[in-house]
């Protein structure tokens, strides 16, 4: 009875244990599992920034013009943004060839009907299309039909998105007069006291903010 019971005993330990190797393999195998999602994850995280910065820079020559007059008419709108350009302070050189094309956007269904439609224009150049953003920065038209015109950099989805996240952290500096600029994708450069400080997480910005006593 006794050598029965061992018997048992000696068998249910073995079962016990191979439970347990299995229990540890099972345990091994999820970690591993779980490194190499953590790895894909990181790699799609790596290879959607790239799309996103690639679909970014096929954009860089375009801007997105804001409170055109629309009436929804057969317009010219290479004429009415050369136009533009001229009340600018632009010199165009006697060339109606800065532009490769231009259209107007669908605009979203949340939109008020009375706003006018954007204006997306390619640029030949890219630093005819940036000499365009600066002048429409530093000049503002109050008065005419170029009243309150927009310029705006076509930024993909994704990176309007992102960079929309900082928006708490950019009224913050807006009140402390800080000025700040965007390096592609979503990179925000803030140059202050003689030091350039750089930015890729609206935390970072949050945190650097906290620790200046800028909130």
């Amino acid at each position: 009875m006794r050598y029965e019971i061992k018997s048992e005993i000696s068998k249910l330990t073995e079962k016990f244990q191979a439970m347990e190797d299995r229990l540890r393999n099972a345990d091994f195998q999820i970690v591993t599992l779980n490194e190499e999602v953590n790895t894909l994850t990181s790699k799609i995280h790596n290879l959607e920034n790239k799309i996103e910065d690639l679909e970014d820079r096929s954009r860089r020559k375009n801007l997105r013009f804001r409170n055109f007059n629309d009436s929804n008419k057969q317009e010219n709108l290479q004429h009415t943004l050369y136009d533009y350009f001229k009340v600018l302070g632009l010199k165009l050189d006697g060339s109606n060839e800065k532009i490769d094309r231009c259209h107007r956007l669908h605009k979203p269904s949340n939109i008020a009907s009375d706003i006018p439609r954007d204006i997306i224009t390619c640029f030949h150049s890219f630093e005819f299309k940036e000499q365009v953003l600066k002048a429409n920065r530093e000049k503002l038209i109050k008065d005419g039909p170029y009243a309150n015109i927009i310029a705006l950099p076509d930024l993909s989805y994704n990176t309007r998105y992102k960079r929309r996240m900082f928006s708490p952290e950019i009224n913050i500096l807006k009140q402390h007069n800080i000025r700040f600029r965007w390096s592609y994708p979503t990179k925000m450069i803030i140059q202050m006291d003689g030091k350039i400080e750089t930015f890729d997480q609206p935390d970072k910005l949050k945190t650097w903010l906290q620790n200046k006593s800028l909130n």
